[in-house]
């Protein structure tokens, strides 16, 4: 039988300068989508998509609010374990191995400022009932516009294998965006200790540690996922999103007033 993860990681402990001044007083995790908040939605997908029992949130700035939301959450019934977690202030890669002694399997990761609309991540579930001595798993999603790619990462890949990451492609590769969802496993942390510190951020970074993976191993593998996938990086994204989904929304339910289920 497949080792399906337990355990599953939000990341909601920065600072979210690009969404300022709003993200000054109101963490951009408890922004709030159709009456959720991006903590509750990736909380959702990591408990009812893929089975996650025990979540850890790793939260730092605003970090009270950060945690009003996990009891928020937890209250509403959710299956699963909650805990908070101290950030390290060294960045996100430095954040997740800060878990390493409380996890020794396979887990997954989503960053919390991020929204799936019409989420499918059981195609992680999918992908570890086809795959053994997988390394890492990164979802990615499809678009024409190079400029959303810009602004996360791309892959290279040979068949589903992942052979290269580039983050904030000047000129992408080809139509794959990488997205803040990620398999990982406990080789992670050993790899962690051993991917060198950024000279453009002054700590390890999250994508260095697993391209250094994908290198190494060359068993870090591509998922893909149909979510409509929004990264919240500004204000401007928050208001793009609240209005793509709306707008969604509001064309289902006029066709099926037009076409009857």
């Amino acid at each position: 039988m497949p080792d399906y993860p337990k355990i599953g990681v939000i990341a909601a402990a920065g600072k979210g300068t690009r969404a300022y001044p709003r993200s000054i007083q109101i963490h951009k995790t408890v922004f709030e989508i159709q009456g959720k908040t991006l903590l509750h939605h990736n909380a959702e997908i990591l408990v009812r998509q893929l089975g996650i029992r025990q979540l850890y949130v790793i939260a730092g700035h605003l970090e009270e609010q950060v945690r009003a939301a996990v009891q928020h959450i937890a209250a509403s019934g959710l299956p699963a374990a909650m805990d908070v977690v101290p950030w390290t202030r060294r960045g996100l890669a430095a954040d997740v191995a800060s878990l390493a002694d409380k996890i020794s399997g396979p887990f997954y990761l989503i960053l919390g400022d991020e929204f799936y609309h019409q989420p499918d991540h059981e195609a992680f579930t999918r992908f570890v009932d086809s795959h053994t001595d997988v390394a890492a798993a990164v979802g990615f999603v499809r678009t024409p516009y190079a400029s959303k790619i810009q602004k996360n990462y791309s892959i290279l890949v040979d068949g589903d294998r992942v052979r290269q990451i580039v983050e904030k492609p000047t000129n992408p590769p080809n139509d794959m965006l990488g997205v803040g969802s990620y398999l990982l496993t406990p080789s992670y942390f050993d790899f962690f200790q051993k991917t060198p510190v950024s000279s453009r951020s002054g700590v390890v970074e999250l994508m260095d540690v697993i391209h250094h993976m994908a290198e190494k191993t060359q068993n870090v593998f591509a998922v893909p996922l149909t979510s409509h996938y929004f990264n919240i990086n500004t204000m401007q994204d928050y208001h793009q999103t609240v209005y793509e989904v709306r707008h969604d929304q509001f064309e289902t339910f006029s066709l099926s007033l037009i076409i009857p289920g």
